[in-house]
C-alpha cells in the first residue's frame, strides 16, 4: 500500500486526496452520483487505483472491491471532485489462521469389564497448537472413525459452553463407558477433532477385555481384596453386624448393631464429626477391590443416593484416588460387598476404636425400585 492510505479493520481509507479531475476509477462501475459512488465486485483482481483516477461528485465514495487481493495498491492520485474522502473496502490479509494440535498427557481406562458394566475413563489432553479450543468452534474429543463399542450414545465428548482451552493448557475429558453384552476384546480409541475442519493430534487407544462370567461367593476372599484409596482395615476387630441395608430411589439406608456406640472423630475445623464410614466392594475384571465410600455422622442411618448406579460415579469420582473403581457401575445382580468401619477411613485414617462390621455380599440392586437386605448372599 502506498503513502496516504490507512488500513483499519480491513478498510482501506484514503484521506486528504486531491480533487483534480482525472480519468475516473478504472474498472469501476459507478451507478450512483448523488454523493456515494458504489462499485461492488466490478474491479478485476489485478486492478490497482492509479494516479489520476477520479471520483466524480461531491461527498464521499464508498468503493467495495470484493475481489481485490491483499497486494492490490491504492494510489494517492485517487480523487474526489469537490473534496471529501474515499473509502475503499477490500479484503485484507487474514493472517495465520492458527494451528490445531494436541498431546495426550494421561489416560485412565479399564483393562477389563464385566458384560454390561458401566464405568468412566479419563483422557487428559494438552493444547499444543496456537488456537483456543471452544465448544462453539467445534472442538471436542472424538471417537476415532465416529464409532466406539464402549460409548454408543454419542461419538463426541464436548467441552462445556463456558470452557476455553488456551494454547499450553490441559483439559480432562471424562468418557462414560458401557461394556457390551457379549464377551470379547474391544478397542476404544479417541482423538481431538474440530468439527467440519480436521482431526488433529495423537490418538489414544485402549483394549478392554469384556467377560460375562458370573461372580459367586466362592470367588471372595477378604485377604485377596485390593484396597484402593483408603487404609487397610481388614485387621480391625469385627464387633458389629449389618442388620439392614436398603436402597430406594433417593436414599440408601444402613444400620448395624453398634451404631451410635463408636467414638465420633472430628473431620472439619468447624467441629463436624463422623462416627463411621461405609465401605463398598466391587468385582472388576476378575479381581475384588474395596474402598471407604461414604461418611456416617453420629448415629446416622440414611444417606442421599439417587440410585445404586450412582455409588461409583457419586462416591468414587477421582481416578487419582480410586483408580479402576472410579465411576464403576456393576450390572444388576452382580455380587457387591458392603461393610461399616469405625471412624473416618474414606481417604484418611482417623479412628479411635479399630472396629468394623462383618463384610456382607449382596446382588447389586436395580435402579428405581426399593431393594432391602437381608437376606444376604454371604456374610463374613
Amino acid at each position: 500500500m502506498v503513502a496516504g492510505c490507512e488500513a483499519t479493520g480491513g478498510t482501506v481509507r484514503v484521506d486528504d486526496v486531491p480533487t483534480e479531475a482525472g480519468e475516473g476509477l478504472e474498472g469501476g462501475d459507478f451507478r450512483d452520483a448523488v454523493g456515494v459512488a458504489d462499485a461492488r465486485g466490478d474491479v478485476p483482481r489485478d486492478a490497482g487505483f492509479d494516479a489520476g483516477s477520479r471520483l466524480t461528485d461531491a461527498g464521499s465514495a464508498d468503493v467495495r472491491v470484493a475481489d481485490v487481493p491483499p497486494e492490490a495498491a491504492v494510489d494517492v492520485g485517487a480523487a474526489v471532485d469537490a473534496g471529501g474522502s474515499a473509502d475503499v473496502v477490500a479484503p485484507m490479509d487474514a493472517g495465520d489462521p492458527g494451528t490445531d494440535d494436541a498431546q495426550i498427557v494421561a489416560t485412565s481406562f479399564p483393562s477389563s469389564l464385566g458384560c454390561t458394566a458401566r464405568t468412566t475413563a479419563t483422557v487428559t489432553v494438552r493444547n499444543t497448537g496456537t488456537t483456543t479450543w471452544r465448544s462453539a468452534s467445534g472442538y471436542a474429543l472424538g471417537a476415532v472413525d465416529d464409532s466406539d463399542p464402549l460409548y454408543t450414545t454419542d461419538t463426541r465428548v464436548r467441552l462445556a459452553a463456558d470452557v476455553a482451552v488456551a494454547p499450553g493448557e490441559t483439559r480432562d475429558f471424562t468418557i462414560p463407558l458401557t461394556a457390551p453384552g457379549a464377551a470379547g476384546s474391544y478397542t476404544t480409541d479417541w482423538r481431538m477433532v474440530r468439527e467440519g475442519v480436521r482431526w488433529f493430534g495423537a490418538a489414544t487407544t485402549q483394549h478392554v477385555d469384556v467377560a460375562c462370567t458370573t461372580t459367586t461367593v466362592g470367588d471372595f476372599r477378604l485377604a485377596d481384596v485390593t484396597i484402593i484409596g483408603s487404609p487397610d482395615v481388614r485387621g480391625f476387630a469385627v464387633t458389629s453386624h449389618i442388620t439392614s441395608l436398603r436402597f430406594s430411589p433417593g436414599t440408601m439406608h444402613v444400620d448395624h448393631t453398634r451404631r451410635g456406640m463408636w467414638t465420633p472423630v472430628v473431620i472439619d475445623p468447624d467441629g463436624t464429626t463422623q462416627e463411621a464410614t461405609v465401605w463398598v466392594f466391587f468385582h472388576i475384571g476378575g479381581q475384588w477391590y474395596a474402598t471407604g465410600g461414604e461418611r456416617l455422622r453420629p448415629s446416622q442411618t440414611d444417606k442421599a443416593l439417587d440410585n445404586p448406579s450412582q455409588i461409583g460415579p457419586g462416591w468414587l469420582y477421582d481416578p487419582g484416588r480410586w483408580g479402576v473403581m472410579t465411576g464403576y457401575v456393576p450390572s444388576p445382580g452382580d455380587l457387591v460387598g458392603f461393610m461399616v468401619v469405625s471412624g473416618s477411613t474414606r481417604s484418611d485414617d482417623h479412628v479411635v476404636e479399630h472396629e468394623r462390621t462383618a463384610v456382607i455380599l449382596v446382588p447389586f440392586p436395580a435402579d428405581d425400585v426399593t431393594t432391602e437386605f437381608p437376606p444376604v448372599a454371604w456374610e463374613e
